[in-house]
């Protein structure tokens, strides 16, 4: 895989009974366990919901704090990072950390990966679908397994 500047995750579906995407936590990772990515860049998103649950949100360490997408039924929705000019990186890993309590059930349920070098034309990496999600568990995304291939991990770590 070839580093690229700009990467989202493309949610392409979430449960029928969602009326938004929300996102609590999402990390990239150069290899499977790895450190997370984000820095000095900026969190990007399709739509935020009444402008209050800002991209930012879901990389800011805070499991409490969150993204939430405009209404689902406007889908596709992403959110993404730009890692800044001159950064440019590979992801061979992304994690997801739904909101707590009842909100795992606007998590998404399918999506791509997607990168790119100019924020315009987006190129997909590799398509990923949940059999669910579960609360204080975050779900890992291997890019490097064909097909992909998810690990649920506990709420302690990696």
């Amino acid at each position: 895989m070839a580093a690229h500047r700009y990467w989202r995750i493309n949610i392409t579906a979430v449960l029928p009974s969602a009326t938004n995407v929300n996102l609590a936590e999402i990390q990239m990772a150069s290899s499977v366990g790895g450190a997370d990515l984000f820095g000095s860049g900026t969190a990007l998103a399709s739509s935020t919901q009444g402008g209050i649950y800002e991209p930012s949100a879901a990389c800011d360490g805070n499991l409490t704090t969150f993204w939430s997408s405009a209404p689902a039924d406007s889908l596709p929705q992403w959110w993404g990072y730009d890692f800044g000019a001159g950064n440019s990186v590979v992801v061979n890993e992304v994690r997801i950390y739904p909101l707590d309590y009842s909100s795992v059930l606007y998590a998404p349920t399918a999506f791509t990966l997607d990168y790119s070098d100019d924020a315009s034309a987006w190129t997909a990496v590799q398509a990923f679908t949940t059999a669910g999600w579960s609360v204080d568990t975050w779900q890992s995304f291997d890019v490097t397994v064909a097909p992909a291939a998810v690990r649920f991990r506990g709420l302690l770590g990696f």
